[in-house]
């Protein structure tokens, strides 16, 4: 098989490993490769590093646009693309030089996807004592060889982009894309293909090289910095309506129903304090809209009818479910910020006590 693969390349501000990423494409033992760089608006050197790389292998095209996000970017790739595969790699990260080539040798006329595993380094060890056990469980794949995708699959397998190679046609004919603006945008692009795609090949080979980063997205969610990990609530939206334009709801509210309870401790496991009670309620919105049968899972029965316990600061524990609380009294939060109390309304600073 001599298709050509597209590999997409996000690129912002990555001078300090632009080389490395490129480098481990033009190297690759499959040569039939399209590599579509991306700089979405970068302020540092990449775009003079791209132009070198381009100025000596001809199979490298540049796009250059304002800065919009990951989402943007990938999606300029999709636009971009011409091949018969596509391949998502961040420009911090790396493949292995055979990758592509064992990656090919698993796909036949009915496989539209092939699954592949990450190795993961860690730029500091705070991180992968913090969550390089939970990394191993994550990203190891749990299927082998050809694999009928259901939601049993789905569910029990890792929503990342770049360790995935996906017939472009099949991408072109669902018109799925990423969701602009939007982090974890992962999960919004997994969840909504891969319930139109059915045959899959699972390789279990580490053949991405996948980089820990102290500053990354997800380095700071777990660091709890606000605005992120709540995130999660917002990416349901997505999910939930590309389910419903296309018909995929009926016979599927169980699976639904996994993905909201997952995503939804994702986010408050994750978040700030004084996000937490913005995220019950956030939830509690959408439940109490959509028609999902929530009502036989407790967990989302709860947060619906306004029962969820909130932990908040100082361990102080506030129950909605309490006669004398008024509904909006779970939504403050005090929180000890620079050796002061401070009074927040969901992230909106009050005053300091």
């Amino acid at each position: 098989m001599n298709n050509k693969i597209s590999v997409i390349v996000p690129v912002y501000n990555t001078e300090r490993y632009l080389g490395r990423c490129l480098d481990s494409l033009i190297t690759q033992t499959y040569k039939n490769l399209e590599i579509l760089c991306v700089n979405d608006g970068s302020t540092d050197n990449s775009q003079k590093i791209l132009e070198e790389y381009a100025a000596k292998d001809s199979r490298i095209t540049i796009i250059v646009q304002e800065n919009g996000g990951l989402s943007a970017a990938r999606n300029t790739g999709i636009f971009h693309a011409s091949g018969d595969f596509l391949s998502f790699i961040d420009s911090d990260d790396e493949l292995v030089s055979s990758a592509y080539e064992k990656i090919m040798e698993c796909f036949s006329d009915d496989i539209d996807v092939v699954w592949f595993e990450p190795r993961i380094i860690y730029e500091d060890y705070k991180i992968y004592k913090h969550i390089g056990q939970s990394d191993a469980n994550y990203y190891n794949l749990k299927y082998s060889g050809r694999t009928y995708i259901t939601d049993k699959v789905l569910l029990e397998s890792d929503v990342n982009a770049w360790n995935k190679v996906i017939r472009l046609s099949k991408i072109k004919e669902t018109g799925v894309l990423f969701p602009k603006g939007m982090l974890y945008e992962d999960s919004v692009f997994y969840w909504n293909f891969f319930s139109l795609v059915k045959n899959a090949f699972f390789l279990k080979e580490k053949l991405y090289i996948y980089y820990r980063h102290s500053q990354s997205i997800m380095s700071d969610t777990f660091a709890k910095k606000p605005g992120k990990a709540i995130c999660h609530i917002y990416l349901l939206d997505f999910i939930y309506n590309f389910w419903k334009e296309h018909d995929l709801l009926q016979n599927r509210n169980e699976t639904l129903q996994k993905i909201c309870v997952s995503y939804f401790f994702n986010a408050l496991r994750n978040v700030a304090d004084f996000e937490k009670a913005l995220v019950v309620w956030e939830m509690c919105q959408r439940l109490r809209t959509w028609n999902i049968g929530h009502d036989y899972v407790p967990e989302l029965e709860c947060i619906r009818n306004g029962k969820y316990d909130i932990t908040f600061w100082q361990t102080h524990n506030i129950s909605s479910s309490s006669p004398h609380l008024k509904h909006l009294e779970r939504i403050f939060c005090i929180k000890k910020e620079h050796g002061k109390k401070i009074v927040r309304l969901f992230t909106k600073k009050l005053f300091t006590i």
